[in-house]
């Protein structure tokens, strides 16, 4: 008897398989995609159904044919432009598809065979699916709901240990620069108890932008000087920015003390869940000395207010409201 093959359900399913392995290496690598880019790689990815059928593309099945046809794919729907893009993307392509892959294997491992209903077909998992057919593609649809719905959220909440970053720019007396933060659950600073939470930055970041005389401050603050009023340099600047700075009590692991902090006019910030930047008025940054060590290009730490529903990562070196 020779095999029924509905190349219309096997491309149906290849292409839903395709459109939320694709959408799913968009969530784990924080890439932007449009709907247009996702629909074009999932029909390329549903392309290898005519492999099934067409000679020349009996190479798609062999290992240099997956390995090019998986560089095609990522090209086409993310259009990575630098090799470390190039890199990020592949790995987070083949860890969608390993997930993807890996519970559907869990979830259809254990079903017994059924002879005497298909006797040429070998069956396994929970439900005895005979591959392809309509059951094939109703049980990729039920994968795909439960991963998206339950399964992925708390992947990449609960246990993913990558950074959560954001752009903000940070606003003083008619001066403004961009800066990355990464948005730390573990900072806790507030000013006299309130809900506000301070973000802390890097002195390097703002040498460019705040006035030489503050930079000079803070520099001073933190070598030891018993009196605040001696960390500025002259009176006229104490008179200016006095009315700005807030000193906060923080403990940290292995360390405690104050920080010397400034009242800014004015933070735009936008987290990925956010449609237009906000606009927080007011806010508190503390300036800091040293690196947090997450790499070249973060300047500073974000409390979770500043971002829409709080959500982040927390370091293991966060600074914390001293009691």
């Amino acid at each position: 008897m020779g095999e029924v093959i509905y190349l219309d359900l096997v491309f149906l399913n290849d292409f839903l398989t395709s459109l939320f392995i694709l959408w799913m290496t968009a969530f784990l690598w924080r890439r932007r995609i449009t709907v247009g880019r996702l629909l074009l790689g999932s029909l390329l990815g549903s392309a290898g159904t005519f492999g099934l059928i067409v000679p020349f593309l009996y190479g798609l099945y062999t290992p240099l044919g997956k390995i090019s046809f998986l560089l095609l794919l990522l090209a086409v729907t993310f259009f990575p432009r630098t090799l470390s893009e190039w890199v990020y993307g592949g790995a987070y392509l083949l860890l969608a598809n390993a997930l993807y892959v890996g519970l559907t294997f869990f979830l259809t491992l254990f079903t017994e065979r059924l002879p005497d209903v298909f006797p040429e077909q070998v069956t396994t998992g929970l439900v005895a699916f005979v591959s392809p057919s309509l059951w094939t593609f109703l049980w990729a649809f039920l994968v795909m709901v439960v991963l998206s719905r339950l399964v992925f959220p708390v992947l990449v909440w609960r246990f993913r240990k990558e950074s959560f970053y954001v752009r903000f720019t940070l606003f003083w007396e008619g001066a403004e620069k961009t800066f990355t933060g990464y948005v730390d659950t573990g900072n806790t600073l507030n000013v006299g108890g309130r809900a506000d939470g301070v973000a802390l930055i890097r002195l390097e970041a703002l040498l460019d932008m705040l006035p030489e005389d503050l930079t000079r401050a803070v520099r001073l603050f933190y070598a030891g000087k018993d009196k605040l009023t001696e960390t500025f340099v002259t009176p006229r600047s104490w008179e200016k920015w006095g009315r700005r700075l807030r000193l906060i009590p923080y403990r940290a692991i292995g360390k405690e003390g104050i920080l010397f902090a400034l009242r800014f006019d004015l933070v735009t910030i936008r987290s990925p869940s956010d449609r237009v930047a906000r606009r927080l008025t007011g806010r508190t940054v503390a300036i800091v000395l040293d690196d947090f060590g997450l790499g070249e290009g973060v300047d500073a730490l974000i409390p979770p207010d500043w971002v829409q529903e709080g959500k982040g990562a927390s370091t293991l070196s966060g600074y914390h409201i001293s009691t």
